[in-house]
């Protein structure tokens, strides 16, 4: 979802206009949706090679539009708990030992800078930061962005209009 597309009305967004035009939200299984938003679930895939055996992952992943009064006002991303750590094995093609907390250390930091320069540069270099152990808030203008563990172990990014 483009960054644009924050207060704007979902009924406009669920026309696949172009500002909500992510494939994976329209294909099936179908996103369920309510009066506070839609929530999609979604399974990606990596494999890794040197593993021994060599396998293919599959890690499920939760993206919720949330409304207010009609209009989009946040994007949650949930993975499950090590999603980052699965995102880290993933972008390196390597094995890593999900429950070494040193793994999870690093998978956690690099997540954040990953959204964080993403971030910079479809909304611009005026952001404020805040970091915490577990998460990192970047504020730009009117979005908010949260990256953090979740309070039952899984991996969130959030994405609020302000």
């Amino acid at each position: 979802m483009k960054l644009s597309a924050y207060r704007v009305d979902r009924a406009t967004l669920e026309k696949n206009d172009g500002q909500f035009a992510e494939p994976f939200f329209h294909d099936p299984p179908e996103a369920q949706c309510d009066p506070e938003g839609c929530s999609k679930r979604y399974t990606f895939g990596y494999a890794v090679p040197e593993a021994n055996p060599p396998l293919d992952r599959k890690v499920g992943l939760e993206v919720r539009m949330e409304t207010a009064a009609g209009l989009v006002v946040a994007i949650s991303m949930v993975l499950p708990r090590y999603g980052f750590v699965y995102w880290l094995e993933g972008a390196e093609v390597r094995a890593v030992e999900k429950t070494d907390p040193a793994v999870q250390a690093e998978a956690l930091m690099r997540a954040k800078n990953r959204i964080e320069s993403i971030v910079r540069k479809h909304v611009g270099e005026d952001c404020t930061t805040e970091e915490a152990d577990e998460a990192r808030t970047l504020t730009c203008g009117k979005v908010r962005v949260v990256v953090k563990k979740g309070p039952a172990g899984e991996d969130l990014v959030r994405i609020l209009a302000l």
